[in-house]
């Protein structure tokens, strides 16, 4: 068994995927991990947990959050894919997606959050003491969640966090994965036969099954926001979660700050507002170059723009198949907000 040169480093240091932790991102990691140490915490108000899936706009929400005074950011601390200074404390789930817990695990899972919420670990935070926002005394804490969709409303139970559920147009989202080359995960959902049995019934898991292994690339991903996404979708009527869409965020973002100052108590909605005009370092340099040139709002009208209207019709069927309506796949904007 391969023994990697993180495990002698003092901690819980590992990974998932080791080819994802070349040496020089690693050691940059640890650097930073180590750096996330200066700020002080002193915590005195109700963390706020972003729950969203990959390629959602989620560091771009991050982001803007992060340009209140006293906040300090935990950037996807279930993230097990890449280097993770607190590998070893956390469950293992297939493909890194916290789908059921048995009572072991959800022990485990609720000793390693409470230790992260309280500030006795840190994980992915802010480093760069430089940089313009950084505060070198933390009174919230803003932590991307991705990788536990379906946990939401366990963690509404076992926390006492303010939480807000981040959502994209899943042709755009399974148009990005694609663009990027990445992986399909949606194995974690339909191999999991609890989740089958309470989120999605046996006749719907065969047809998405059936999608999984045969449909065309666009559709696969589709399924894929699907399963991700359908139990906070659900869950918005019965528990207290801010629902935002992305087209919201970089089309009406000056409504979007105030009402997550109205809402969250962030006292600064005008430096929210200014923090979108600018990409996020995971927006690729082609829509960077737009961002800049004609707006964020460019990014949710050519969403759909290199999509075939058979590819459309398809992502709909599976839309439609599991009851999805806060969007349509031939429109780009949501059919309705939870934050007007």
């Amino acid at each position: 068994m391969t023994r990697y040169w993180w495990t002698y480093l003092p901690g819980h240091w590992g990974t998932m995927r080791p080819e994802y932790a070349p040496f020089r991102d690693s050691v940059k990691r640890v650097f930073q991990h180590v750096l996330g140490h200066f700020p002080v915490y002193r915590l005195r108000e109700r963390p706020l947990l972003i729950f969203t899936t990959r390629r959602s706009g989620s560091t771009l929400l991050l982001h803007m959050l992060y340009t209140q005074p006293h906040t300090d950011y935990v950037n996807e601390p279930l993230n097990m894919w890449l280097l993770h200074p607190h590998y070893t404390l956390l469950p293992h789930p297939p493909l890194g997606k916290f789908v059921t817990l048995n009572d072991a695990e959800a022990v485990r899972l609720q000793q390693y959050l409470s230790r992260v919420l309280s500030g006795r670990l840190r994980v992915r935070n802010q480093w760069a003491f430089w940089r313009p926002y950084y505060s070198f005394v933390v009174h919230r804490l803003i932590i991307k969640v991705l990788n536990a969709n379906v946990l939401i409303e366990w963690f509404s139970r076992a926390f006492d966090v303010d939480i807000i559920y981040l959502v994209r147009h899943p042709v755009a989202v399974a148009s990005s994965i694609i663009r990027q080359g990445w992986e399909g995960i949606a194995d974690a959902y339909l191999h999991d036969n609890l989740f089958c049995e309470a989120h999605v019934g046996k006749d719907l898991c065969v047809f998405a099954r059936e999608v999984w292994v045969s449909g065309p690339p666009l559709q696969r991903f589709v399924l894929e926001w699907v399963l991700e996404n359908l139990v906070p979708l659900r869950s918005l009527a019965m528990l207290p979660i801010g629902l935002i869409t992305y087209e919201e965020i970089v089309t009406q973002p000056h409504r979007v700050a105030r009402w997550l100052s109205e809402k969250y108590g962030f006292p600064k909605p005008e430096e929210m507002y200014r923090r979108v005009r600018f990409p996020s370092p995971t927006t690729a340099k082609s829509s960077s170059h737009l961002i800049r040139e004609k707006g964020p709002a460019t990014l949710v009208e050519r969403a759909l723009e290199n999509v075939s209207a058979a590819d459309l019709v398809l992502a709909q069927e599976v839309l439609d198949a599991f009851g999805i309506d806060l969007y349509r796949a031939d429109v780009p904007w949501p059919l309705h907000s939870q934050s007007e």
